[in-house]
């Protein structure tokens, strides 16, 4: 791995913490700040958001309704570069909600290209 990719594998990794953070506090904008603009995202319920916009409204009504006060935290588990353009990172993560006492011991994988 070059110095350049040791670079970049560090903003992935702020990159993960910062979506994670957004998720926490509620924060649809912060939440869809951490795609790019032409984002294709495929919800928890295979729904397919197109752009930045329709990620940050989606997941702030989601933030605002049933997923009000949930918490999520992960954790990268690798992150391969593929080219200096683009890495695959796996990453296991989960959502706690309110009403639970302890975020579930089994993490479910999350995985997102970069």
């Amino acid at each position: 791995m070059t110095q350049e990719w040791e670079k970049d594998k560090e903003d992935i990794n702020i990159l993960f913490n910062e979506l994670f953070s957004a998720w926490s506090h509620g924060d649809g904008r912060a939440f869809a700040n951490c795609f790019t603009e032409d984002v294709d995202y495929i919800t928890f319920f295979g729904q397919h958001l197109k752009g930045k916009k329709e990620v940050e409204n989606s997941h702030q009504d989601l933030f605002n309704g049933v997923l009000k006060g949930s918490q999520m935290q992960g954790r990268i588990t690798s992150i391969r570069f593929l080219n200096a353009e683009l890495a695959i990172v796996h990453c296991i993560g989960n959502t706690k909600m309110p009403s639970q006492k302890n975020i579930r011991r089994k993490e479910s994988p999350l995985i997102r290209m970069y």
